[in-house]
């Protein structure tokens, strides 16, 4: 029998939901839930995403150094 292709299915080049950052890795981690209303209205102030804001907190806060904060 002959397989055909329908053209369904698999990847099409430049498809999909594009990336905000160009390199992320998963941060877990546990926190209060006033720390986290605190983050949330933080990041609804600025109409941003909770990743978004907590990655300009830490930039702002470290002074945008790739080395530890107070090194």
């Amino acid at each position: 029998m002959d397989e055909k292709k329908n053209g369904w299915g698999g990847k099409r080049e430049g498809s999909g939901r594009k990336r905000v950052f160009a390199e992320r890795v998963t941060l877990n981690s546990a926190v209060s839930a006033e720390a986290r209303a605190m983050l949330d209205a933080y990041a609804a102030s600025l109409g941003i995403s909770r990743n978004a804001a907590l990655e300009r907190l830490i930039r702002e806060h470290c002074g945008g150094s790739m080395s530890p904060c107070g090194a």
